[in-house]
C-alpha cells in the first residue's frame, strides 16, 4: 500500500515527511542533551569524580571528557548525537510521544503529531471533550528533554551492545546462513531480553536535569510498574506463539493470523463488555467488599484489559532470532522465556516484585561501577575490580555482590583479555557493565522460580 502511495506522488511520503520534520525542527529545536551544559549537570551529580572518572580533571566544555561523563566509547557517543541531531520532529499518532527505530538506527519524536489538525477541530467544535487527546501534546511539551533524552538512551543501548559485542567478537548467523552484522545481534539482544524498557526509563530518571524533566521521567517509570504484572504474561503469550503460531510456515497464513489476534485482543474484550457488562459487574462485586469505589474498580479492569491486550500484541513483535542470548539447550530445544527474556516468569505479582528490585539493586550498584578508567597494564584490571568488589560489599547481599562482579568480569573481559601490546587503553566501564547486565540478569534469580 506504501509503495502505492509512493507512485502516485512526484515526491515519496517518507521525504515528504521528512522536509516537514525538517521544517517543523527548525521551529522547535533539538532539547540539549549531551551538550556541554548537559555535561555540567551530569558532572555535578557525580560524588567521587576522582573514583567515577578516573580523575577530577574533567572539562565538561570538552567534547573528549563527554566520553568520560556519559561512559561511552567516542565512537558511540558521537554515533548517538547525531541520531540526535538527525531525529524526525513529526509522528502520525498523539499518544505515540517519541520512538527509536532499530533497523534504520533513527529516533522520530512527536513535535507534531499528523493529527493535530484534527485535534484542533475537535477542540474548536466538540467543547470540552475536545480538549482530551491534547493533554497528550501538553504532557509531551512539559516533558521534551526527557522523553528525548528516554528515546536516546535506547540508541545508547543499542550501540553500547553492539560495541560490546565486536569487542568479545560474537559471531550469529541469521536464518539464511549468512553472518549478520554487530548491529543486528544487538538489535535482537536488546529487544528480547526483556529489560530495556524498566532499565532506560531508571537511567532516564536518573540522570534527569531540572524538575520538569524529573517529574517526567519519574512518570515515565510509574507507568511501567503500571504495566509490569503484564510482562510476565507477556512471557507466557510468546512462549504460546512460539509453539504454535511460529511453527507455521506458510506467511500468507501466518502474519493474517497474527494481526487477527493482535485486533481480536482489543477488539474481543470490548464486544464481550459491551454484551456482558464485565467491568461494572466486577466493580460492583468489588466495590460491596473494599472501601474502593465502583468505578475505581471498573477503571483498574479496563486498564488490566488493555494491558493484557497490549503484551499480546507485543508478544507477536518477539523473534526468533535472540541475538546474543541463549536460543536452543545443548538438545536443540527452544529455550523458553522464562531462562532467557526478564522477567523470567509468568506470575504477575513476581513480574511486579522483580521489576521494583531491578530498579533498586540498580540504585544500590550503580554508582560503585566507575564510568572511565585508563588502564596501562592487565594488573590494573585486577585492581579496578578489587576497588569495585570494595564499594559494592555494604551496600549489596552477598547473592547480589556475586552477581554483580560477574557482570563487571564480563563487562571487563575484553580490556583484561588483549594483548600487553595493547596497552594503555581507554576503557569505559559502565558502558560495558550495561550490555553485561543485558546478558546476565537471568543470573541474579534463582532458576527453580
Amino acid at each position: 500500500m506504501m509503495e502505492r502511495l509512493n507512485s502516485l506522488r512526484p515526491e515519496s511520503w517518507s521525504s515528504m515527511v521528512g522536509s516537514l520534520g525538517s521544517a517543523v525542527g527548525k521551529v522547535a529545536g533539538t532539547p540539549d542533551i549531551y551538550t556541554p551544559k548537559d555535561a555540567r549537570h551530569a558532572l555535578s551529580k557525580i560524588k567521587d569524580p576522582r573514583y567515577t572518572l578516573g580523575s577530577e580533571k574533567v572539562d565538561p566544555q570538552d567534547e573528549t571528557d563527554h566520553a568520560r561523563i556519559w561512559s561511552l566509547d567516542p565512537e558511540v557517543l558521537d554515533e548517538v548525537k547525531s541520531i540526535v541531531k538527525n531525529a524526525s520532529h513529526v509522528h502520525a499518532l498523539p499518544f505515540v510521544l517519541g520512538t527509536y527505530n532499530m533497523g534504520s538506527r533513527t529516533m522520530r519524536m512527536n513535535d507534531l503529531s499528523l493529527t493535530d489538525p484534527y485535534m484542533a477541530f475537535l477542540m474548536a467544535s466538540s467543547g470540552l471533550e475536545g480538549f482530551a487527546m491534547p493533554f497528550l501534546r501538553g504532557f509531551y511539551y512539559f516533558g521534551r528533554r526527557s522523553i528525548w533524552r528516554h528515546e536516546s538512551i535506547h540508541a545508547r543501548h543499542h550501540h553500547q551492545m553492539a560495541h560490546f559485542l565486536e569487542k568479545r567478537d560474537i559471531k550469529k548467523r541469521s536464518i539464511e546462513g549468512n553472518q549478520t552484522s554487530k548491529m543486528d545481534d544487538a538489535m535482537y539482544t536488546i529487544h528480547e531480553a526483556g529489560i530495556e524498557e524498566a532499565l532506560t526509563r531508571w537511567q532516564a530518571l536518573k540522570e534527569a536535569r531540572g524538575a520538569k524533566e524529573k517529574a517526567t521521567a519519574a512518570a515515565a517509570v510509574l507507568f511501567y510498574m503500571e504495566y509490569a504484572p503484564f510482562t510476565g504474561a507477556r512471557n507466557f503469550f510468546i512462549d504460546t506463539k512460539e509453539k504454535t503460531l511460529d511453527l507455521i510456515n506458510e506467511g500468507k497464513i501466518r502474519v493474517p493470523l497474527k494481526v487477527a489476534i493482535g485486533a481480536g485482543a482489543f477488539i474481543v474484550p470490548i464486544w464481550l463488555d459491551a454484551q456482558t457488562h464485565y467491568a461494572a459487574n466486577v466493580g460492583e462485586l468489588i466495590s460491596n467488599v473494599t472501601p474502593l469505589s465502583n468505578g475505581q474498580v471498573e477503571t483498574a479492569v479496563t486498564r488490566g484489559t488493555i494491558y493484557t491486550g497490549i503484551a499480546v500484541v507485543s508478544s507477536l513483535f518477539s523473534t526468533k532470532e535472540k541475538g546474543a542470548l541463549p536460543k536452543e539447550d545443548e538438545d536443540g530445544n527452544r529455550i523458553p522465556t522464562r531462562e532467557y527474556k526478564f522477567p523470567y516468569v509468568y506470575s504477575p505479582v513476581t513480574s511486579t516484585i522483580r521489576t521494583l528490585g531491578l530498579m533498586s539493586y540498580l540504585s544500590r550498584v550503580w554508582d560503585a561501577i566507575p564510568n572511565y578508567r585508563y588502564i596501562e597494564s592487565p594488573r590494573q584490571v585486577e585492581a579496578l575490580k578489587k576497588e569495585i568488589s570494595e564499594r559494592l560489599a555494604p551496600k549489596t547481599s552477598d547473592r547480589e555482590h556475586d552477581f554483580t562482579m560477574q557482570v563487571v568480569n564480563d563487562a571487563l573481559k575484553p580490556a583484561q583479555t588483549r594483548r600487553r601490546s595493547a596497552f594503555p587503553q581507554d576503557v569505559y566501564v559502565k558502558g560495558g557493565f550495561i550490555p553485561a547486565l543485558y546478558l546476565n540478569l537471568r543470573d541474579l534469580y534463582p532458576r527453580t522460580s
